[in-house]
C-alpha cells in the first residue's frame, strides 16, 4: 500500500486546499456571471395586431379548423357539467338515497321485485301496461315485474 506522508507535508497539503478553495470560489462566480438573464417580452398593440392579422387569416385559408375547434369547446363544456353533476350528487347523496319520503318499500335483498307502474306519463304506454297486467294475470310475465291495476 503507498504511503501517504508526502501528501501529508504542511506546504503541500496548504497549497492543495488553496487551490481547491480557489476552484470552488471561481466555479461559483462562474455561475453567477454565465446565469442566463430572464428575457421579458414587451408587447405593443402593433404586435397585438399584428398577431391577430395572421391568426385571422390562417383561419379564413383553413376554415375546417373553427369546428374541430367548436367540438373541442363543447366536450370541455361537457366535462365540466358532468363533473358539476357527480359533484352535486356526491354531495347530496345521503338526502338521495336515504329520503324519508321514498315509496321503496320492503327487503332490498329480496330475490322477487314488484314493481307498480303508475301514470300515464310512465316509461310505458297505457297500451303495454294492459298487456303486461293481462301477462301477469295469466301468470305468464316474463319481464319479472308485474302491472298491478287498482
Amino acid at each position: 500500500m503507498p504511503s501517504l506522508k508526502p501528501f501529508l507535508h504542511p506546504h503541500r497539503l496548504a497549497v492543495a486546499l488553496a487551490v481547491l478553495a480557489l476552484g470552488i470560489a471561481g466555479t461559483a462566480l462562474l455561475v453567477v456571471l454565465v446565469r442566463p438573464q430572464p428575457q421579458t417580452f414587451a408587447t405593443t398593440s402593433a404586435d397585438d395586431a399584428a398577431f391577430a392579422a395572421r391568426v385571422e387569416a390562417y383561419m379564413l385559408e383553413h376554415p375546417e379548423i373553427i369546428p374541430r375547434a367548436i367540438g373541442v369547446l363543447q366536450r370541455r363544456e361537457q366535462a365540466a357539467a358532468t363533473a358539476r353533476q357527480s359533484e352535486a350528487v356526491a354531495a347530496h347523496w345521503d338526502s338521495i338515497a336515504h329520503d324519508d319520503h321514498s315509496p321503496v318499500l320492503g327487503n332490498p335483498d329480496a330475490a322477487v321485485t314488484l314493481t307498480r307502474r303508475a301514470g300515464i306519463r310512465a316509461m310505458t304506454s297505457r297500451a303495454s301496461w294492459r298487456a303486461s297486467s293481462r301477462a301477469s294475470a295469466k301468470g305468464a310475465g316474463s319481464s319479472g315485474s308485474a302491472g298491478i291495476r287498482e
